[in-house]
């Protein structure tokens, strides 16, 4: 019943630290606020875009020429999705307002890598501490995905933080995603397919609607048009 395949598709491989393992986009997505634009500012072969429902706009740069080409096969299908090729840390953004959801999922600084494998674009310290002073600066909802580590914990001391562990090629690690808004409510999620603490609890959650759905299914047009009545009038 629930809709797991992407709604983007790209010519990329998969991605070493892409966000596409098992349980960790499904993390992110549950933690996303209901949004009409979206800007996938270090864009990779970005598994939250691809796989969250998407928003009225949307929007990705990455510093790769390799990355944008590869999504441009995207824009043949869908006119509400534009990518280039752009640094997003010396890219001007408009004033965007709560509307808009930034993601971010920078190459993760060195030191706290284990994996000898490097991007074609890496960052330096110092890039990385423009981009977190940079997003400081920014009015629109941010999230920024990061393995913690004592630049990210003085710069964004302010800032909420979920930790949760991630099964890369190296092994399980501890994933952080750093944002700046309130943990939404489950009704004030962008994206609610994916609600549910692990992989068993989702499936459980889908069978039991799949279940009610059924016999909604079975009743008479007067009784579905009572229930219809009555779900308007609950708050969710």
């Amino acid at each position: 019943m629930t809709n797991t395949q992407p709604f983007f598709t790209t010519n990329l491989p998969g991605y070493f630290g892409g966000k596409a393992a098992s349980g960790t986009m499904h993390k992110i997505i549950n933690l996303i606020p209901k949004h009409q634009f979206f800007i996938s500012g270090f864009l990779g072969n970005c598994a939250i875009m691809r796989y969250k429902q998407p928003a009225k706009y949307n929007i990705g740069m990455d510093i790769s020429p390799q990355v944008i080409e590869a999504w441009e096969s995207c824009l043949k299908n869908n006119h509400h999705l534009q990518v280039g090729q752009r640094n997003f840390i010396t890219t001007d953004l408009e004033p965007y307002g709560k509307e808009t959801m930034c993601y971010l999922d920078p190459p993760y600084l060195l030191e706290t890598r284990t994996s000898r494998n490097r991007y074609e674009y890496e960052l330096n310290e110092k890039e990385h501490e423009y981009l977190l002073q940079k997003i400081r600066l920014l009015t629109c909802n941010v999230a920024i995905s990061c393995y913690d580590n004592p630049l990210y914990k003085m710069m964004l001391y302010d800032w909420d933080k979920i930790h949760f562990t991630s099964q890369t090629r190296g092994g399980p690690r501890q994933e952080t995603l750093y944002f700046n808004y309130d943990r939404p409510e489950p009704h004030e999620l962008h994206d609610p397919r994916f609600l549910g603490a692990d992989f068993r609890a989702r499936e459980k959650s889908t069978r039991r609607i799949k279940t009610i759905l059924g016999k909604i299914d079975r009743l008479t047009p007067e009784e579905q048009a009572r229930i219809k009545e009555h779900l308007s009038t609950l708050k969710f």
